[in-house]
């Protein structure tokens, strides 16, 4: 179906749109020389200045406030976001064709609703991963312009993020310099995450939506028989959904290649992870006096809720 069809364009229209305009994504085939030239150097530009300085910059901020427990911990939680982009840059900018074969994929008729009932499902799966793009996006891009806001609002002394300053900040121009740099290098932090997440929950919206339509499928062998069951007819019905099913197993593994490519791992750093990520599930807690009793944030909950609850009591007796 042709609308369908224009329909997948939602998956990927809009990050492709990001990826191109923070140079990592090949420009056409039909670009000429000059275009291709000054869009090389755009890409090192943004590499270099927005991407590579603003984690170090990060990274130096690190050994300036070493002593300084809760400066370094909010320094390294900056670092490792900028690190994480810099991961989803160099992975889209390498893997351009991957991701071309798995959009072009997409389209094939074999992916595609056969009827109504089927593109129903379809649909849905498409708007399901709008709307993530638009809550997520919209979110992420509320949050930092927020933090930037109020920070410039309350004091124009100080930036927003704690970055090494390699210029002297109390100058109100250069201030604005620095300013405006973080919120170039962090606004570029938040529109990669934007686009690489919500295009890695689009893909796996859209296996979601094949599997339904591999259920509905699956549903209604035999119902379109005579009564008395056209069972070579079943058995093409049936070969069919279990070719489809395949095709569906082979979209998830170029998916995982492309967006979780951990699976590619030796059997140690497989392993290391997967412990790692067991490890992660387990809540921190402080241990009091009492070693059989933990102190976390449900019972730091509960006592703020108590405590408020003894002094309501109390202010209505007196």
């Amino acid at each position: 179906m042709d609308k369908s069809g224009e329909s997948v364009k939602m998956l990927y229209s809009k990050q492709i749109l990001i990826f191109r305009f923070v140079s990592i994504w090949d420009l056409p085939v039909n670009a000429g020389f000059y275009k291709r030239l000054a869009f090389a150097i755009y890409f090192w530009i943004v590499a270099i200045f927005l991407v590579a300085l603003f984690a170090l910059l990060l990274i130096i901020q690190i050994f300036c406030d070493i002593n300084n427990i809760s400066e370094v911990i909010r320094v390294i939680f900056n670092l490792a976001s900028s690190l994480t982009v810099l991961g989803k840059f160099l992975t889209v900018k390498m893997k351009n064709r991957s991701f071309q074969q798995l959009f072009d994929l997409l389209h094939t008729r074999e992916y595609l609703p056969r009827d109504l009932k089927e593109d129903k499902l379809f649909q849905r799966a498409l708007h399901l991963s709008k709307t993530v793009l638009k809550v997520y996006g919209g979110m992420s891009l509320i949050s930092i312009n927020t933090t930037f806001l109020i920070q410039f609002a309350k004091d124009t002394t100080e930036l927003p993020l704690p970055i090494y300053e390699p210029i002297d900040t109390n100058v109100p121009l250069k201030y604005f310099i620095m300013y405006f740099y973080e919120y170039l290098g962090f606004g570029l932090c938040c529109v990669m995450n934007i686009a690489y997440d919500s295009l890695g929950a689009a893909f796996f919206i859209h296996i979601k939506g094949q599997v339904d339509i591999l259920s509905k499928r699956l549903e209604e062998i035999g119902h379109k028989s005579s009564s008395k069951q056209n069972h070579s007819h079943i058995n093409e019905e049936l070969k069919a959904c279990a070719i489809y099913y395949d095709r569906i197993l082979e979209l998830t593994h170029m998916m995982e290649d492309l967006i979780a490519g951990w699976v590619d791992w030796n059997e140690e750093n497989r392993k290391l992870a997967l412990q790692m990520m067991g490890r992660l599930d387990l809540p921190i807690r402080i241990k009091t006096i009492n070693r059989c009793y933990s102190f976390n944030l449900a019972a730091f909950t509960s006592i703020v809720n108590s405590s408020y609850s003894y002094f309501a009591l109390l202010k209505n007796l007196n």
